[in-house]
């Protein structure tokens, strides 16, 4: 407060009629209330400041917080890519074997010879050998045909017979073993 201010404080007050013991008194209740208001505004930056350090510190923990989920996220996609892969190998192998079963089953132990199906013979079986077709899944995945070409005397009808009775076949061992259809 300046002079100036102080003086037309105390004139006002004179006028008023009030002793300068009660003016000291209210001086003194004021410079008690400014010296609790400059603490109350010192609390109150401490509080601030502090409040704004507790904001930094968040924010630094945030961001490590982030940086943290953000490397654990891409690990986890690197592990689920590879435990994908590893599952489609495993498929891989998994329908490899079942094939690798069903025609042992089809056609190693069924023990069946080319002879057993009806319309072949022993010449017939010999010349389907010579071109390379050895077993019943030979005779089933070649071409008819390329079957027909091969074999002279032979129509599209006796190969067609031929499959079809392997078919047949097949759908019995498959259900003999519990293979699908």
């Amino acid at each position: 407060m300046t002079d100036e201010n102080l003086r037309v404080i105390l004139d006002s007050i004179e006028s008023h009629g009030e002793t300068k013991a009660e003016l000291e008194q209210a001086i003194a209740i004021l410079k008690n209330e400014n010296v609790a208001l400059q603490i109350t505004i010192q609390g109150l930056k401490r509080e601030l400041e502090m409040k704004d350090l507790d904001l930094k510190n968040f924010a630094e923990d945030f961001d490590d917080d982030k940086d943290l989920l953000k490397e654990m996220i891409i690990n986890q996609r690197r592990e689920i890519k590879e435990k994908d892969e590893q599952l489609e190998l495993l498929r891989d192998i998994g329908e490899k074997l079942s094939n690798d079963l069903e025609n042992v089953i089809l056609n190693k132990e069924s023990e069946y010879n080319l002879s057993d199906i009806p319309g072949i013979g022993p010449k017939i079986e010999q010349k389907l050998t010579e071109i390379g077709i050895n077993t019943a899944y030979d005779l089933m995945d070649a071409e008819t045909e390329q079957l027909v070409s091969v074999l002279p005397g032979i129509g599209i009808k006796s190969v067609k017979k031929w499959k079809r009775f392997l078919m047949n076949r097949d759908k019995q061992i498959r259900s003999q073993y519990g293979a699908e259809q």
